[in-house]
């Protein structure tokens, strides 16, 4: 949320809106990949896991088709919203990677 309010500020007004638009999708696939990922290991776990990410994958795309209709910008916001918390999630474990090779 805070990436959003910031390119509020700075003036990026439509990619603000994407970022606030796409953010609870983003959260949303998030809680899916955390049920998928419980699936694993279960009969017919394997199934579930796909199809959840495949519902993942076509809620995303389906969002960022909608946001071309309204330009560049809502675009780019709306993949950030989405992708928000992969990013958040990636910047951590780079951060750990960091923090082990420092300290090792």
């Amino acid at each position: 949320m805070g990436l959003g309010v910031g390119a509020f500020y700075l003036g990026y007004r439509e990619i603000a809106a994407g970022i606030l638009w796409g953010l609870p999708l983003g959260l949303f696939n998030y809680y899916l990949a955390c049920r998928a990922v419980g699936y694993l290991g279960k009969e017919r776990g394997t199934r579930l896991f796909a199809g959840l990410v495949a519902c993942r994958w076509a809620l995303a795309l389906v969002a960022l088709f909608l946001a071309v209709r309204g330009g560049v910008g809502l675009l780019v916001g709306v993949a950030l919203g989405v992708e928000i918390q992969v990013l958040s999630q990636l910047l951590d474990a780079a951060a750990v990677l960091v923090g082990l090779r420092r300290t090792g």
